[in-house]
């Protein structure tokens, strides 16, 4: 996946986020703190530097 579409991903995340706590659909202080941490998380995604299991390893190569 490109690091835009992983960006856009992460953006209407957060923005989802933002909308749900302004219609109180998640209290205030889980908004507050994953508006702090979502960012960074999606920093180290878009980056490379967190690896999430068979996407950390590259592209395999078949067995014949």
């Amino acid at each position: 996946m490109k690091k835009t579409t992983r960006a856009l991903i992460w953006a209407a995340v957060i923005l989802g986020l933002a909308v749900a706590s302004m219609y109180d659909l998640v209290g205030h202080d889980t908004a507050q703190t994953l508006l702090i941490v979502l960012p960074v998380i999606a920093w180290l995604s878009i980056t490379d530097r967190l690896g999430c299991g068979p996407c950390a390893a590259g592209p395999r190569e078949e067995q014949a």
